[in-house]
């Protein structure tokens, strides 16, 4: 009978269930019955009372999207890894499907008076948790829903001191502190060599906040068919495709990269650019800079936390961010839109000098050093 499966209705919302149950209907689709949804709530019942255990005092739970095919997801996991570095012992609650390989960390009823909740500001705080959230905003604006939902935390820790003005701005009232996102430099370094042809590269999910068909565009505009250039997209696998006009000489790559992968694709470029409009922070340019690729981007938002006046500084205006619908987040919002046709004679100016190989020298946004500080804050 199902009244021999866990009875709360939170149980049924756990996307470990869903999938177990997923799973056994596509093994047995004709088959699949009210008997193996019990074998399912059965297991997942064993599976939950495994994690369900009272925790060392330092010991950091952090709930979060769980795999590496997110942008939350990906920080989660490295932020879990660099903290059992600095041996801080780290629990995951899981908002989705975990990846398997963190399988020993992963806890879902944790009995933690406290809780890090990293992720969009659209997240709940967990009732009767204090709760400290670790997130971000791509725009100058916060909706109100979202500070609602920051001031019933106890604190905010964001990664740029763009996102605390855009915070405090919007009328979050709890207080707020800067960790700066690193980069992991024994990954992502310079391997000394330079592609043979002038070789762009942007990336990121296909949306008008990170601008990939604008820089697709000016490329087009500032080279024409027949020059030898080459302009390389990173995309995510279930972007909506861009319109590269059947040009051979741009290279769109949807593939699931590691971080040794992506490190590998930024070293194949001989400039990086981002006309990204807002961003909270902004890994990829970072993660460029560590590789020795030179970067082209406004210095502006997120970005500034780290942009540097050795890379070339696109010029911007601030315009209300588009499209003006009630189902863009972002609509109150002041975006960045980098000046097209500078951004087509930095171009050209590269193609023709490229710059020098200038790799990112210091440790104030090594993923070490992100680590220490995320430690130091929760500690204060």
């Amino acid at each position: 009978m199902l009244n021999e499966a866990p009875s709360s209705v939170d149980a049924l919302l756990e996307p470990a269930l869903l999938d177990m149950i997923d799973e056994r209907f596509k093994e047995n689709p004709k088959g699949f019955s009210n008997a193996i949804i019990r074998e399912c709530f059965a297991d997942f019942a064993e599976l939950r009372e495994h994690r369900h255990e009272r925790l060392p005092q330092d010991t950091v739970v952090l709930r979060s999207f769980a795999n590496p095919f997110s942008s939350f997801g990906k920080l989660a996991l490295q932020t879990a890894k660099a903290l059992q570095a600095l041996s801080v012992p780290v629990k995951i609650v899981p908002i989705d499907t975990p990846d398997s390989s963190i399988a020993d960390i992963l806890v879902y009823r944790p009995d933690d008076e406290w809780e890090l909740l990293l992720g969009h500001p659209q997240l709940e705080p967990t009732a009767g948790k204090h709760t400290i959230y670790f997130t971000m905003w791509e725009g100058t604006r916060l909706p109100n829903e979202c500070v609602e939902k920051v001031n019933r935390s106890t604190a905010c820790i964001v990664p740029s001191e763009f996102c605390a003005m855009s915070f405090n701005a919007s009328g979050v009232n709890v207080p707020i502190y800067v960790v700066p996102l690193g980069v992991d430099e024994k990954v992502y370094y310079c391997p000394g060599q330079s592609p043979s042809i002038p070789t762009f590269g942007c990336g990121g999910a296909h949306h008008p906040r990170k601008a990939l068909q604008t820089v697709v565009d000016v490329f087009r505009k500032a080279f024409v068919r027949g020059e030898e250039v080459k302009l390389k997209v990173k995309m995510w696998g279930n972007d909506p495709p861009l319109d590269t006009a059947n040009d051979p000489r741009i290279e769109v790559c949807r593939d699931f990269l590691s971080d040794e992968g992506m490190a590998e694709w930024y070293s194949s470029l001989t400039c990086f650019v981002s006309a990204a409009r807002c961003e909270g922070f902004g890994l990829m340019p970072l993660e460029a800079m560590f590789c020795g690729v030179p970067v082209m981007a406004a210095n502006a938002h997120g970005q500034a936390e780290y942009m540097r006046g050795q890379f070339h500084h696109l010029r911007y205006a601030m315009k209300k961010s588009q499209p003006q619908s009630p189902d863009n987040p972002y609509r109150d919002s002041q975006w960045y839109y980098v000046d097209e046709v500078a951004m087509a004679g930095a171009m050209q100016a590269v193609a023709e000098s490229p710059l020098p190989q200038n790799v990112y020298h210091g440790t104030h946004f090594t993923v070490e050093a992100y680590a220490s500080r995320l430690l130091e804050t929760l500690r204060t």
